[in-house]
């Protein structure tokens, strides 16, 4: 993804003084992204300096960051004098265009729209202020809408601040003036209260539709007089909850040290969301891992439809472990293919995330290989092969998105209806940016990992997927590990050619 010519511009965004966004489609596999472009040269006046410079911050900010609530970047490249930003593109637009198309229909937001919304901005804050990342310009147009209005990411990283180990504070006065904390328009020291004070005007704006401190006759003066005061017009306690209310008042407190943290929003927030683990009726486990368990269930919502549902603790995870989760969901939402297991939709609450998948109205391959064995039969060579082609298909379409699986084994492989194989269980799928070709973890299951895996000498990419297919191909012929031997142990392992018999990989 490194040139205007791989992608197919679509429909123009939003267009700016210097700068605009459009729609555009990657041509290698059919991904549609954002692209933000700005004149690099930058040479008409200091306001189109500016906007290069926020540009290039976004992007060395961006390329810090990975949390389910923030919009993914993808890559960045120069063309013809203009610097181009690659993200995702949010499919709801922005909760500016939403408030917008309410107020023009006379209508209002449900109240549990905006506390799910709470959750997922808060949940982002608290990603990038434990990593000293301050955002400085909060605002409903910065703030994206995904899954039909079900999930809310962050965006917009031009006028964000990375503090150092030494550093707490900023001084400049940047953002956008409605939105801004009292300590910024008195002139003193700020830091992620500020973040904070502009998440509790967006939030008030989603309901009233209409900024806080904004006034049809206010002058800056009188704006900085209502903004260090806190002085805005009380929400309709008719209209919404009490609850709902004090957040905002909470939020909305002068003093910073007296705000919540980003941390303690989203702790009260999540208290407040309908649960959505009650719209499932449990019917039988498919199986459990460390910290997750797979249940085969009713969807009630969605016409009684039977869904595996992968409950995970992330807990109890740290938070490497817990932004692997997050990006299995995430890949699969992207990987949309008939040979691979379909993602419904996820969610999280009470610090458990939730995926919903298509079952797998077979089970997985592993347990058909084991019937198999079991009726001391063999596979017909048509069945091998229909099964292997699916599960190439599967590889091919993951690695065009430039993601490796690096866990493929039967288990991982599942038997659907009228006989179609999908592969599954992305826990430790990779995403590949443009400018990484290689991984280093040494991750998979032992007895299908390559040899530059277990060497771990030098890295491996996609083709550590090829040898694991080739494992499962001899597995389909021989219903047995071509690894696997009497005393053999994991750490005896050394996955080296000549342990392979009677089949060649």
């Amino acid at each position: 993804m490194n040139d205007l010519g791989s992608y197919q511009l679509g429909r123009c965004i939003i267009r700016g003084k210097s700068s605009r966004v459009t729609e555009a489609t990657y041509l290698e596999t059919g991904v549609v992204v954002a692209i933000k472009q700005v004149n690099e040269v930058a040479s008409q006046s200091d306001k189109d300096a500016n906007t290069v410079k926020e540009m290039e911050t976004e992007i060395t900010i961006l390329q810090m960051l990975d949390h389910p609530n923030l919009i993914k970047y993808h890559t960045h490249f120069g063309h013809h004098g203009d610097l181009f930003l690659v993200m995702e593109l949010a499919s709801g637009g922005t909760l500016a265009n939403k408030i917008d198309q309410v107020k023009e229909q006379e209508k209002r937001i449900e109240e549990h729209f905006l506390w799910r919304w709470l959750c997922d901005v808060a949940s982002a804050l608290a990603y990038l202020h434990k990593r000293r990342v301050l955002h400085r310009d909060i605002k409903p147009s910065h703030i994206f809408i995904f899954q039909n209005g079900l999930q809310a990411k962050l965006g917009d990283f031009g006028l964000s601040k990375a503090f150092s180990d030494t550093t707490q504070c900023a001084m400049s006065c940047v953002g956008t003036p409605l939105y801004m904390a009292p300590e910024i328009v008195r002139g003193e020291p700020y830091s992620y209260g500020s973040d904070i004070w502009s998440l509790g005007c967006s939030l008030y704006e989603m309901a009233a539709l209409v900024q806080p401190f904004t006034r049809s006759d206010m002058d800056f003066v009188a704006l900085g007089h209502a903004i260090t005061n806190a002085e805005y017009p009380e929400l309709p306690p008719e209209v919404w909850s009490t609850d709902f209310i004090n957040m905002v008042s909470k939020i909305l407190t002068v003093d910073p040290l007296h705000r919540p943290s980003a941390q303690t929003v989203l702790d009260l927030a999540a208290c407040k969301l309908v649960s959505r683990i009650q719209d499932f009726q449990i019917i039988g486990s498919i199986g459990r891992g460390q910290f997750s368990e797979v249940h085969r269930a009713l969807w009630k919502s969605s016409g009684e439809r039977e869904v595996a549902l992968k409950r995970i603790q992330i807990y109890e995870m740290d938070d490497d472990a817990r932004s692997e989760v997050y990006a299995e969901a995430k890949m699969l939402q992207e990987l949309a293919h008939p040979t691979i297991i379909k993602y419904f939709d996820s969610f999280t609450e009470e610090m458990e995330m939730v995926i919903i998948l298509e079952l797998a109205a077979h089970g997985d391959l592993s347990s058909l290989l084991s019937r198999t064995r079991h009726g001391n039969r063999m596979l017909e060579e048509h069945q091998v092969w229909g099964i292997f082609f699916q599960i190439c298909d599967a590889l091919h379409h993951m690695h065009r998105h430039r993601i490796m699986h690096r866990d493929v084994k039967p288990e991982n492989t599942f038997v659907c209806q009228h006989g179609v194989v999908k592969l599954g269980d992305l826990g430790l799928g990779r995403y590949f940016s443009s400018n990484t070709y290689k991984a280093h973890s040494v991750v998979g299951t032992p007895f299908y990992m390559s040899p530059e895996v277990i060497s771990d000498a030098g890295g491996y990419s996609f083709k550590s997927d090829i040898w694991s297919m080739g494992v499962v191909l001899y597995e389909l012929y021989t219903l047995r590990s071509p690894f696997a031997g009497p005393g053999l142990n994991y750490y005896m392992l050394g996955l080296k050619p000549q342990h392979v018999d009677e089949v060649c990989l």
